[in-house]
């Protein structure tokens, strides 16, 4: 009741209850020219959906697209945004990779659920771009002495290295990183990061893979629910820290 308040008391009242909440800083407006590609299956005007499931998601950054063209492979869709990769065959494929070749330095931020136990020993590709394991960079489900952690994988054109967190259990939605630059990587999930691993990167140009390897024939298919993917060049600690609310925002549609 409003009855014999002062105007000025009733005019406080009115702007505190239509005062806009600030919107998030989407990744376009944080990450600006270092901003390579963005992958978000909540963005519906990038996806085509058949039967319930994702035959294909654009990227409209790097104007590249994800496709899958037998039923059976494709992801389910949830509408929380989020597509669920079965851990069988479940991949989105790409016939370039546009973000990094050679060298040069890149980031890349997946905000996933990783859905296997840890009895699952098998290495899992969630993100792999590139010609083949030897010549690409991959974010990956690791499972040493039966527990589940985060790593990625760099290679070197013959072989691989690779570097893994060892003390957050990778189990469940988190957001995750794989910092690669010209002469080492290294894999955050939430706060922890890896050792850092010295590297002389070779990462090819083929393909790009959401829920499996880069190699010819994909492999290493991830278990996972998938919110979004971004591809950026080295980030600063600020731009890293303004991104947060966005990919947290991304890990909260889980519990939606």
């Amino acid at each position: 009741m409003t009855l014999g308040l002062p105007l000025a008391s009733l005019q406080r009242r009115r702007h505190r209850r239509h005062h806009a909440v600030p919107a998030i800083p989407t990744p376009q407006q944080v990450f600006g020219g270092d901003l390579l590609g963005l992958i978000d299956f909540a963005a519906v005007s990038t996806l085509t959906l058949s039967l319930g499931r994702v035959s294909a998601i654009f990227d409209p950054i790097a104007g590249l697209t994800f496709s899958q063209a037998f039923s059976s492979q494709r992801p389910a869709y949830d509408a929380r945004g989020i597509a669920i990769f079965d851990g069988i065959d479940d991949c989105l494929e790409a016939l370039s990779n546009p973000y990094a070749t050679g060298s040069a330095p890149c980031e890349i931020i997946a905000v996933v659920r990783q859905d296997l136990t840890g009895s699952d020993g098998a290495t899992r590709s969630i993100w792999g771009m590139g010609n083949s394991n030897n010549s690409g960079r991959r974010l990956l489900r690791n499972a040493p002495d039966g527990t589940n952690r985060f790593g990625v994988s760099q290679g070197l054109g013959s072989g691989t290295v690779g570097s893994t967190e060892g003390t957050v259990d990778f189990s469940g939605a988190h957001i995750v990183r794989g910092l690669f630059t010209e002469t080492t990587v290294r894999a955050q999930i939430g706060s922890m990061l890896s050792a850092i691993e010295n590297v002389s990167p070779n990462t090819g140009g083929s393909r790009a893979r959401i829920g499996a390897n880069p190699n010819a024939t994909a492999s290493q298919f991830a278990q996972i629910g998938l919110a979004a993917v971004g591809i950026t060049r080295a980030l600063s600690t600020e731009k890293w820290n303004a991104s947060q609310p966005w990919f947290e925002a991304a890990r909260q549609r889980f519990y939606l």
